[in-house]
């Protein structure tokens, strides 16, 4: 049978890109072994089959030469088999990425080969990108699971039971480089996992079973680069002059980076809220899809979708906290919900102080720091309390606690704060107070914008009023409220000094 001509255009194009995909992978060859050297992210870890060395300088193609291993802490994580990598290899039974590289030859092709994941260097690559978000994104989270595993860990082992929570880790976790790198590696890596972590979120839902794997699926698809904040120079990326020692502890300097697409973050938000009813089977997904929750709600200022509080409820009977102490909060006049927060802030300032996110429990720090967010933030959307004290309450969280690597929240609060205050008549010293702390707090957070001048001209009001003559008698109040020396000192002196430019000329 003659077939048509658009039937031989077509035929002609697909023996035509089956010609490329090989020539392109036999040119790539050559010289594999040098470029995943470059690739690899760390050394490769021998096996057992290496520990005793044979006399001979020879090796079998089908022995296990090594593997790109992922270790974090005390935990060993194999790579992932190659057919999980979409790669399929027809009468060969590759052991490791090593014996990929340095047996190329041997291992025949299939025509059929997907060309978006040859040359064999994408599988380099698709392994470098997976070990980077092992051991070098997840664990910057810091928390552990509810059954108390490791984050990682345990989206490691959802990984190996089902492949689009993989291929959505990948996508994450390339996202996340490509705000550094803007390599087109990287984006050959992003553009396959986002393809086939589409096509598990399709079968899945034509099929009508939606999965654990298929909501973290769908949040892997509404992830994209924060343009905004990625353009602009890291020290940009944080309104004002607070210098918080916490920034890199639990991501928020890298999820800063990231945002979610709208509509697919409406989709899967639902899509979980459904499943949490049910229960969700695969480890380490509801915790690490409803921390993501609220980290998209911080960015938006916004109330989170899921009630992080519950199940994330850290007990204040832990002997290192109770040794801390309780604070007076009456320097507040808000209700006894938002007092308690300010008390658990106050609990997170003295762990920073005694650096316990180094040297204690990360997981716990973590935990508290995260649910004071998601309190504050239901406040914040539906509240009578006083204005200007939820805000400036804010700004110290976003500052000191919770210090997100984008600017835009706390560019809003700043401005929120400046117009609840500008206008303000304090008829006590307990209200000059407060606004001497919002000033200065707010003059922190403003500094080098717009409202810089606007925050150091009301301190300098409210300080006259109260006759403070030293810096010394500025900081008793601060202490009063919300203060921590190592993020605020700094920022404040340059309020203080500029105020006193202010007093000096009006004296």
């Amino acid at each position: 049978m003659h077939l048509s001509t658009t039937n031989w255009r077509v035929e002609g194009r697909r023996k035509a890109a089956e010609r490329a995909t090989v020539g392109d992978a036999q040119a790539l060859e050559q010289g594999t072994h040098s470029r995943l050297r470059q690739v690899a992210p760390r050394p490769i870890v021998a096996t057992h089959h290496d520990e005793s060395k044979s006399g001979s300088s020879s090796s079998s193609s089908n022995s296990a030469l090594g593997t790109l291993a992922s270790e974090v802490g005390d935990y060993r994580f194999e790579p992932l088999p190659d057919e999980m990598l979409g790669l399929e290899f027809a009468g060969s039974s590759t052991h490791d990425l090593m014996t990929l590289s340095r047996h190329t030859a041997d291992v025949p092709r299939s025509l059929d080969i997907n060309p978006l994941l040859q040359p064999i260097s994408c599988v380099a690559d698709a392994q470098r990108i997976w070990h980077y978000a092992l051991t070098i994104i997840l664990p910057t989270l810091g928390v552990k699971t509810r059954e108390g595993e490791p984050l990682q860990v345990a989206l490691y082992r959802s990984a190996t039971l089902e492949p689009a929570v993989f291929y959505a880790t990948l996508v994450g976790a390339a996202t996340q480089l490509l705000t550094l790198t803007q390599s087109q590696a990287d984006a050959r890596v992003l553009l396959i996992a986002q393809n086939k972590t589409a096509e598990a979120v399709r079968g899945s839902l034509a099929s009508g079973t939606i999965t654990d794997g298929t909501l973290f699926a769908i949040m892997s698809l509404a992830l994209k680069r924060n343009d905004v904040s990625t353009s602009m120079p890291v020290a940009k990326r944080y309104h004002g002059g607070f210098s918080s020692p916490v920034r890199n502890v639990g991501g928020l300097d890298w999820l800063g980076q990231l945002q979610y697409a709208s509509t697919h973050a409406s989709m899967w938000i639902q899509l979980l809220r459904d499943r949490l009813s049910q229960g969700i089977s695969l480890p380490g997904l509801a915790d690490y899809l409803q921390l993501s929750d609220l980290y998209r709600a911080s960015v938006n200022l916004t109330r989170p979708e899921f009630d992080v509080y519950q199940y994330t409820h850290v007990s204040r009977d832990d002997d290192v906290i109770r040794q801390l102490g309780r604070w007076e909060t009456d320097s507040f006049h808000v209700h006894d919900t938002l007092k308690e927060i300010v008390n658990d802030m106050r609990i997170c300032c003295q762990l920073i102080k005694q650096t316990f996110h180094q040297n204690g429990d990360l997981n716990y720090f973590i935990r508290l720091r995260n649910e004071i967010q998601y309190r504050l933030l239901c406040i914040h959307s539906d509240s009578d309390q006083d204005k200007a004290e939820l805000l400036a309450i804010m700004i110290f969280s976003y500052g000191v606690i919770f210090p997100i690597s984008d600017p835009w929240p706390l560019s809003q609060l700043t401005k929120n704060l400046c117009f609840e205050i500008l206008e303000e008549t304090a008829f006590t010293d307990e209200r000059r107070q407060f606004l001497l702390w919002a000033s200065v707090i707010g003059g922190i957070a403003a500094w080098g914008g717009e409202f810089q001048d606007v925050y150091t001209l009301t301190f300098a009001k409210h300080a006259k009023s109260l006759g403070l003559e030293s810096w010394d008698e500025a900081i008793g109040i601060f202490d009063k409220f919300l203060w921590l020396d190592t993020a605020c000192y700094a920022g404040a002196s340059l309020v203080w000094s500029k105020a006193l430019m202010y007093m000096e000329t009006t004296a």
